[in-house]
């Protein structure tokens, strides 16, 4: 018996499912996944974007508290458990207040993070309720949970009138008259106690237990300041600052004793008086909602927001000792980190900057100078730069738009040449110092590989030059990390380094030795730290194994310098630089709208597209020619 296909394939039906499948596919070409952020829902911090932040924060009937930072910046990253310690700190005041984040190192929110940038990562604002624009109030105090949390209470603080929501408490202190009156005074139904903190002007007690306990409908707060104190009213007999009373309508009022004037402490004993009262009120389960795990850190005091070495920043304890650990050997220079630390410091740092200053101009020039003069770079490279610096040098001071329009306008001089203008489209793309995660290494690591770079390109070339200034090249890192680099702290560590660089450096060779001494300091303050890549160790350079001669055999922690620099000579030299540059890794951008693929993926998905059309072609001409044949006969 002939054996017939039970239905006949249908040249439209192939053709739409074919349509289907094919846009799936792009689709999926497409999906390449977006810089992972610090934070996440489960931290209570809300993660912000460039097309996100102004529809979420302005407008809001909560004030904000946005955190600007950067992934790869170390501080950053040591600053990450603090703020989500304080998100759950005040998470009961969510109805007031929200947190949020915004990942600078992602490039798609360079233009709202140029606008909010203050000095470098991170950069903490306060933007307050129901405002409609601008960049809010830069927090510049400390950054513990205790100061953040006084922080935010101050800026709440200052709402009042139109610009205070409706829903809010009361924060403001109330004088002696009200209170006078207010135990005659009707309240809301449901309100069965009244209280009050007494206290000093500085004191946060009355504003921190209002807010703790707002959830309430049973009890109404409120606070009343020292040079408001009259001795000669009645029924209160004030011995100590803060007090706390709770009185119910035209009864006595009763104070209450706590053991400590911490916040957790004043807190338990009002929540402690509430519960014992016979009066059961419908929303009681609510009652210590609001500091959820205010016990658990009660324990850790003012250290609440000190993290151990051995807290990583996704939350996980891990020992040090049981991560996995990978030598990689410096046995080579990659082009590729170079310059995606020229791209990623030209168009990302530099371009955060809302106003370039006159001095911060001059370190930039200064930096432009020593790129032209010792980077070992492409044709195409060293056109840009030499672009740059013709461009700079009548310039005194510099706005974010000017420096763009200088950028724009070096591609639109190199554009007849398309080669030329390839290089400041190129994706930031780490090899050599690509971290574990994205939050490690990267463009840290390609900024000291620049460095120890350009040190030993100069002292290659100016070799014979007896009156080569030695300190240039460190000079120039010294400008652009205090003016550009965005990790403050960062910043600020480099600037103590730097002080003994006068004294320390007199020869070419000399340059070179003190980058790698202060890179090797560096390094052991931060091994351990949360900045730490697990699986590639901050260890003192060159190992054992990198370099057997640099180690004296019989005193391990002193170092031949002779050696060494030996070794750095060889390391970072032109011809251990391997030249090799994914030339087409570009995204593709319209305007400020950029689409998160690049020229590789879109080759991948036309090859694919194109195997498939004809594969569409042939099943089409199959089906014509099985219908030209013979008309079959269908067996059920």
């Amino acid at each position: 018996m002939e054996v017939l296909p039970l239905m006949r394939l249908n040249s439209k039906y192939v053709f739409s499912v074919f349509l289907i499948w094919t846009a799936y596919v792009f689709c999926n070409c497409a999906n390449v996944p977006a810089l992972q952020s610090l934070y996440n829902i489960s931290d209570q911090v809300t993660v912000l974007e460039n097309k996100t932040l102004k529809s979420t924060v302005y407008n809001s009937e909560q004030a904000w508290f946005v955190q600007f930072y950067s992934s790869w910046c170390g501080h950053c990253l040591h600053f990450a458990p603090v703020w989500k310690a304080f998100a759950v700190d005040i998470s009961g005041w969510q109805s007031i207040a929200r947190l949020g984040a915004v990942n600078c190192a992602d490039q798609k929110n360079s233009k709202i993070c140029s606008q909010n940038i203050d000095v470098g990562f991170p950069t903490l604002r306060l933007f307050r309720a129901l405002q409609k624009n601008g960049t809010g109030d830069v927090s510049k105090g400390q950054r513990d949970v205790i100061h953040l949390r006084h922080a935010l209470i101050d800026h709440i603080s200052k709402h009042s009138g139109d610009y205070k929501p409706s829903h809010w408490p009361r924060l403001e202190p109330v004088g002696i008259k009200w209170l006078l009156e207010d135990s005659t005074r009707s309240t809301k139904p449901g309100v069965t106690f009244r209280a009050t903190v007494f206290e000093d002007a500085e004191s946060y007690a009355g504003r921190e237990l209002i807010l703790d306990t707002m959830a309430r409908t049973d009890v109404v707060i409120v606070r009343v300041l020292q040079p408001d104190l009259n001795n000669s009213v009645a029924n209160w007999k004030i011995t100590r600052l803060p007090s706390l009373f709770v009185y119910k309508q035209n009864e006595e009022p009763k104070e209450l004793l706590f053991k400590s004037d911490t916040r957790e402490s004043i807190h338990s004993s009002l929540e402690a008086y509430l519960n014992q009262s016979e009066l059961k009120i419908k929303d009681q389960s609510r009652a210590s909602s609001n500091l959820a795990g205010i016990d658990e850190r009660n324990h850790r005091g003012n250290d609440e927001h000190r993290v151990t070495a051995l807290q990583r920043i996704n939350g996980v304890m891990q020992d040090r000792e049981t991560l996995p650990t990978k030598t990689r050997m410096r046995s080579v220079v990659s082009m590729q980190d170079l310059e995606s630390t020229l791209v990623y410091s030209l168009k990302h740092e530099v371009g955060l900057q809302r106003v370039i200053s006159a001095q911060a101009l001059e370190a930039l020039k200064a930096f432009i100078l020593v790129l032209n003069k010792y980077f070992p770079g492409r044709l195409q490279v060293m056109n840009v730069l030499s672009n740059l610096q013709r461009m700079l040098e009548p310039k005194s001071q510099l706005s974010n738009d000017d420096w763009f329009k200088i950028l724009q306008r070096v591609k639109g001089n190199l554009a007849a040449n398309q080669q030329f203008a390839v290089f400041l489209e190129n994706e930031v793309r780490w090899l050599s110092c690509q971290g574990s995660t994205h939050v490690y290494r990267g463009y840290p690591c390609g900024l000291w590989t620049l460095f120890h770079t350009l040190t030993v390109s100069q002292a290659a070339l100016n070799s014979n030059d007896v009156d080569a200034d030695a300190k240039e090249v460190l000079n120039a890192m010294k400008g652009y990390m205090k003016y550009f680099f965005g990790c403050r702290e960062c910043s600020e560590n480099f600037a103590e380094e730097s002080i003994s660089l006068d004294s320390s450096v007199v020869s070419l060779d000399d340059s070179i030795l003190w980058l790698w001494e202060t890179h090797n300091r560096v390094n052991k303050r931060l091994a351990g730290a949360l900045s730490e890549d697990p699986e590639y160790p901050k260890v003192q350079f060159p190992s054992e194994t990198e370099c057997k001669l640099c180690h004296d055999p019989f005193n391990p922690s002193h170092w031949k310098t002779s050696a060494v620099l030996h070794y750095l000579k060889e390391l970072y030299s032109v011809k251990n630089i391997d030249m090799k540059v994914d030339k087409l890794n570009r995204r593709v951008t319209f305007g400020y709208f950029t689409i998160g693929i690049n020229a590789t993926d879109i080759s991948m998905c036309l090859l694919l597209y194109s195997l498939c059309s004809v594969l569409l072609v042939v099943i089409c001409i199959y089906i014509n020619h099985r219908r030209k044949r013979k008309h079959v006969k269908y067996i059920i």
